[in-house]
Formats: C-alpha cells, structure tokens, sequence
C-alpha cells in the first residue's frame, strides 16, 4: 500500500501517468490466504466478491475475466521481471539460467537447514548449492539428508541420490518425475517418519480444499484418515 501511494505521488500511476495522458492505476485487493485462491479463477471469483471456487473454462480469463472483462493473471514475481526485460533487454533475460529455463527465480528453503529463507538466484541452479551455499547446509551436522520436496507440497518427493547433481529448473525436475512448482523447497533429514510427512501433507489438503468437486471434498479426508491410520 506505502508502494501504491508513492507510485501516485511521483505520477507513475494515476490520471496522466508522467504527462503522456496515460491512464493506470492499482488497486490492492488482501486476501485471506485460501489455498484455493492460487487457481486464477477462484482467485477472480474472490475478487468479484464471491466464494473462491474455480470458473469451467472456456470462457477463459483472456476473453471473459474480472467482472466479465478481459483479464491477465500473473503473480508478483512474474510481474517484477517485467521492468528488468524492458530496460535490459530479452537478451539479458535469456541469458540467466538454461535453455528454455530462463530469468531469476525465488526458491523458498524450509525444513531441517541452518539457514531457512528466500533466496533469489538463476533458475536452473544445483540443488546442492541451493542447500550448502544459500541455506548453509543441513540443520545438524549428525544428521543426512532424507528426502527433498522440490516444489511445494504438490511435488513428488524426491531422494538424496536424484538431488545430488540436480538442476533446480522447470526441466530437469519433470525428467526426473517431479516439478519445480512454487519452487517451495522443503529439506526433511534422517529423523523424518516419511509416513508422518505425508499425513501431514494430507491433512492440509484436506483442510484447503475449497469442497466444490466431490472427489476432491470427499476423497482428500478419505486419504488422510486412510494414511493417519497407517501412521
């Protein structure tokens, strides 16, 4: 909100942006951190002021959006490479990361490390220097690394021997049977009950799902209380 009310006092947004007789503005709209509300359509549909459940497409967002009018959906980290392109160039953009995985990316580093944060770097870098260089290594020196959750809790699990010489882009995490996602990268070591991870996992998606499909309201509390048993 401080960003928005300086941007209108120097005239980047407004009326008469910078005297060009352009129009823009924006509008921060807070949510409530619903799961659901990261799918674009609920997303728009909390926006218009009603339950955040995905929209059937088609009509998709290009052509029938916001209130009915066209609209692009891109999240913040997507937007604030825009100004770097357009004052850099699409050379100095492709020229960060790899092949057809390009540009800065924000890994967020959660679990059993020194130094949990987010870390902005080049797509594409090893996981390992993700983990030893930006996270400082593994929480307790007694203890090996168990598994990898690469992208976010939707992502396959992943071993210590797929993550040794792993590129942490778009690529070569789905050759490898997983995704890259949110880039939420969670560390478990060797003290984790990997069936105690996954019931967890399973009671947050049980918690968030927004309940508008049956299998999905009803089959995600079937499996966590299938997997808490087990447990």
């Amino acid at each position: 909100a401080r960003a928005i009310a300086q941007a209108r006092a120097k005239g980047f947004i407004g009326k008469n942006v910078l005297g060009s007789g352009w129009e823009i503005d924006v509008i921060l709209h807070r949510g409530a951190g619903a799961y659901i509300c990261g799918e674009e359509t609920a997303l728009m549909e909390s926006l218009e002021g009603k339950r955040g459940y995905p929209r059937l497409k088609p009509p998709f967002p290009a052509t029938h959006g916001v209130y009915g009018n066209p609209t692009t959906i891109n999240n913040v980290e997507t937007l604030s490479c825009v100004p770097f392109i357009v004052s850099r160039g699409a050379e100095w953009f492709a020229s960060i990361g790899r092949a057809k995985n390009t540009g800065p990316k924000l890994y967020c580093l959660s679990g059993h490390l020194k130094r949990p944060g987010v870390y902005e770097t080049e797509v594409g870098i090893p996981f390992m220097t993700l983990l030893n260089e930006h996270g400082f290594g593994m929480l307790r020196a007694d203890r090996r690394l168990k598994a990898v959750i690469p992208g976010g809790s939707s992502a396959a699990v992943m071993t210590p021997a797929e993550c040794d010489d792993l590129p942490m882009d778009f690529d070569s995490l789905a050759a490898k049977g997983s995704m890259l996602g949110s880039a939420g990268v969670m560390i478990m070591d060797d003290s984790v009950c990997m069936v105690r991870a996954l019931t967890r996992v399973l009671k947050f998606f049980a918690h968030e799902s927004c309940g508008q499909c049956t299998p999905c309201r009803v089959g995600t509390d079937w499996i966590y209380r299938t997997v808490k048993r087990i447990e």
